[in-house]
């Protein structure tokens, strides 16, 4: 949670379409959605392609069920490609976020004391 996940995809064009498209996406996140669109590119006949998109995991995602459907298609204006694959998400154990640290002063001399409050988020 709270990283960037690596999508590899491998296709081969088969001469019916040249200009497409790829998109990834995680359905089922409450919030926003977690997807990337590549830009068009072109496509041979015959020829093998690897094309890399990265999704942007937030760090509040719900990890109750663990399980999260990627979406991946390539498209171009008259078809699509989809296959899902279905993500197990955990979350980390141990992960704690400092949210704000708040000082008693602006300025400490030598030998005084600074009064120092950390609000902490428990992520883990």
């Amino acid at each position: 949670l709270g990283s960037t996940a690596q999508i590899q995809v491998y296709l081969e064009g088969t001469g019916e379409r040249t200009d497409v498209r790829l998109r990834a996406w995680i359905g089922g996140y409450e919030y926003d959605a977690i997807e990337r669109i590549s830009d068009v590119f072109e496509v041979q006949d015959g020829l093998a392609y690897k094309k890399i998109l990265t999704l942007d995991i937030p760090e509040d995602l719900d990890v109750s069920t663990h399980e999260y459907i990627l979406h991946v298609e390539v498209y171009d204006s008259q078809d699509k490609e989809s296959y899902a694959y279905t993500l197990y998400v955990e979350q980390e154990r141990h992960d704690i976020v400092v949210e704000d640290i708040l000082l008693s002063t602006q300025s400490v001399a030598p030998g005084e004391y600074l009064g120092v409050k950390v609000r902490l988020e428990n992520q883990g």
